[in-house]
């Protein structure tokens, strides 16, 4: 229905509003805490689903993910954890709606830093995530309500059909891929149950027993 392309050649300066960078070759990046999106004319009321395609700026192991909360009209809808490039989907309500179809979506990324703080870069921008796209669609068959908010769970869309995405040039940049030690083991409530005396009694029994040894 409505298709937000950030890349230079895209049509993204005409929803923008503050806490943007300029538009660079594939993408924009969203800088400091806070963004602002605002989109107009809006023709479906409810039942639409948010695609967000992004990039998040890592520098390992100091910096290995960027939260991002999501608002429309000051609705809190979606909260992740984005710790690759992504595309994250969430829905938007009715009760998000405003007149006249306008959607004002309020990005927050606390994790932003600066690549010369964390690396040998010049870069000095205070950089969050990268914007590759945005696209809002009708999903007839599904329908939500207040009570139907969801309750912020890290949501990203089917990784077979999520696109490679190639990762935005930072200027002298040189950040490592992140890397993933495996899941610790975790207890799973399974208890310990101590042998009774007779049991341990019998054990001992036949284990002298197979040592050849007789009993008086």
């Amino acid at each position: 229905m409505i298709e937000i392309d950030f890349s230079g050649a895209g049509n993204s300066r005409a929803y923008v509003s503050r806490g943007w960078s300029g538009a660079e070759h594939r993408h924009t990046w969203a800088l400091d805490q806070a963004s602002v999106l605002i989109v107009r004319g809006v023709p479906e009321r409810g039942n639409l689903v948010a695609r967000l395609r992004v990039w998040p700026f890592l520098s390992p192991p100091v910096l290995t993910v960027q939260r991002l909360s999501i608002a429309v009209n000051g609705v809190a809808l979606a909260q992740f954890d984005v710790v690759k490039p992504d595309v994250l989907e969430f829905p938007i309500p009715t009760s998000a709606f405003r007149e006249q179809g306008l959607l004002e979506f309020a990005f927050s990324h606390p994790d932003a830093a600066r690549p010369a703080d964390l690396s040998a870069s010049a870069e000095s921008r205070n950089l969050a995530l990268a914007f590759v796209s945005l696209s809002l669609h009708v999903a007839p068959e599904q329908s939500w309500t207040d009570s139907d908010l969801p309750q912020f769970p890290n949501r990203s869309a089917d990784q077979a059909t999520a696109p490679v995405l190639e990762e935005p040039a930072i200027a002298q940049l040189s950040a490592p891929a992140i890397q993933r030690s495996p899941a610790p083991l975790l207890m799973t409530g399974a208890t310990h149950r101590p042998a009774t005396q007779a049991t341990d009694q019998g054990i001992i029994a036949k284990l002298l027993s197979r040592l050849g040894f007789r009993g008086p």
